[in-house]
């Protein structure tokens, strides 16, 4: 006779739901891939990181001549290496990317009904976790490694709350291995436990561990990676205090007020609210999972960087994770205080997670843009005009077609013919590289993403005895370089 428990109608619930929303979001995904719906200079970055890899150079960036673990310690990306052998491309890291921000709704469930003591509070709060703004958004994003966190860090954080040492052990190490920044997350573990008074190996493992894990990847291998230049964290995204720590540290010596100043500007304020609005402005931050959230979220809120403040980007996956967690902590407050005060057990749970679901879809215009999902009028043209390029010639397209060319030794953006594009790309190049290039996709047609084909642009190539037009078809041009020595 089996033991096994039934499910409840709560679970199998969610099981419907999760099914349903991998199929919306990864479809959509992959339509938006398809049809060349939005820049896909990631897309391109990543899947080309692992056509390398199976080229026998591991994990090389090739944009950037470094190994992705120079720039990013992201060695989770060697789980997903064998899926990608069987299936390269694209479409396989978009559908790993949607399973991850899927799966991690589970343990996120199981965590509320643990706090909550109510399945279908659970479910609620499970379905507005994956309607967060800041989490929905990745799956139409471009692939970012801080995607894949959210399952890892949510199971930690449940496996902490239930007190299962080993599995908060398993799931703590692989939110460190998904980027540089998670360990001080995990360390932050150790200081909830400090808080709660647990035994000691729950206080010093993840603080201590977590911390020095933190200290081994900054300034120790990726330094060593990137032949002794630091942590590009540090000399990019806080320019405005100092090109290294020490720098930054006495530029807040001598004007203390310069990070106050910082924090009451305009958009550094409109990103606070538009994160923290979804779980009510405050109730995160008057419970103990919050800390999880904190080195991110500092981060976000002192960098000179505004585009991490964007909150359909992906470095706010851990923020919203884990201000989640510490909503619910706090609606375990509240509903004990609906219980006193009003008697009985109620639905206060449900009631709140209700509303947390409400707010959260309520939030759509910050990272819904139906635009992409629109077949652009000459998309069958871009793709003849891919079929003319030989699968491993080396080509220079727009940005919207850059994952479909990545599989090959040589690709990179049309736009580096002209100046003020290939000045501003963080990587140092050369004024001839653009034409080193056997062929060029142009599209007359683009109006996003500058620069713009104009009339000058199509003179300059096709007067130029080192090119040849072979696909002219709807403003949509092919440019063969047929010179062995280009002319400019």
């Amino acid at each position: 006779m089996s033991t096994r428990r039934a499910w409840r109608p709560a679970e199998r619930g969610l099981v419907v739901l999760l099914v349903v929303y991998f199929l919306v979001f990864f479809g959509l995904a992959l339509r938006q891939f398809n049809i060349f719906g939005r820049d896909q200079s990631l897309y391109a970055e990543y899947d080309s990181m692992f056509w390398w890899t199976l080229q026998g150079k591991l994990f090389l960036m090739s944009g950037y001549g470094l190994s992705e673990f120079a720039m990013h310690t992201s060695y989770f990306w060697v789980l997903l290496l064998p899926f990608y052998w069987l299936a390269p491309g694209v479409p396989t890291l978009l559908f790993f990317q949607t399973l991850a921000l899927t799966l991690a709704a589970w343990p996120f469930f199981l965590l509320v009904r643990r706090v909550l003591e109510d399945d279908w509070a659970g479910w609620l709060a499970a379905a507005a976790y994956l309607f967060l703004p800041a989490l929905v958004s990745q799956n139409l994003n471009q692939i970012q490694e801080t995607v894949f966190v959210a399952p890892f860090l949510m199971a930690a954080m449940y496996f902490f709350v239930a007190r299962h040492w080993r599995w908060f052990l398993v799931f703590g190490g692989l939110t460190c291995l998904v980027r540089e920044n998670f360990p001080l997350a995990v360390a932050m573990f150790g200081v909830w436990a400090w808080r709660e008074k647990r035994d000691w190996k729950w206080v010093v493992v993840p603080l201590v561990g977590g911390s020095l894990y933190f200290a081994l990847v900054t300034f120790v291998i990726m330094p060593a990676m990137r032949a002794g230049h630091a942590w590009h964290v540090t000399n990019r995204y806080f320019d405005y205090l100092g090109d290294s720590p020490g720098q930054m540290i006495a530029t807040v010596l001598q004007d203390p007020l310069i990070l106050v100043r910082h924090l009451l500007q305009a958009d550094v304020l409109m990103f606070l609210v538009l994160l923290t609005q979804t779980f009510g402005f405050v109730l995160p931050f008057v419970s103990l999972p919050v800390l999880i959230a904190l080195p991110d979220l500092l981060v976000n809120l002192f960098t000179g960087a505004n585009q991490m403040r964007v909150i359909a980007y992906h470095y706010h996956v851990a923020t919203s994770s884990a201000l989640a967690v510490a909503t619910v902590f706090t609606f375990r407050k509240l509903q004990d205080r609906c219980r006193r005060q009003f008697g009985g057990t109620g639905g206060y749970a449900r009631l709140l997670a209700a509303g947390l679901l409400v707010v959260a879809v309520a939030q759509w215009m910050l990272w819904l843009d139906v635009g992409r999902f629109r077949q652009l009028p000459h998309h069958e043209t871009l793709v003849r005009a891919l079929q003319v390029v030989p699968k491993d010639a080396s080509v220079l397209v727009p940005r919207r077609m850059l994952g479909h060319v990545s599989q090959r030794a040589k690709w990179d953006v049309n736009g580096l013919f002209w100046d003020p594009i290939r000045k501003a790309e963080p990587r140092e190049i050369p004024p001839e590289y653009p034409y080193t290039f056997e062929y060029v996709i142009f599209d007359a047609n683009e109006r996003q993403y500058p620069p713009f084909f104009t009339r000058e642009t199509f003179e300059q190539f096709s007067k130029n005895p080192a090119y040849r037009v072979i696909f002219a078809e709807n403003n949509v041009f092919v440019f063969q370089r047929v010179a062995t020595s280009p002319v400019r």
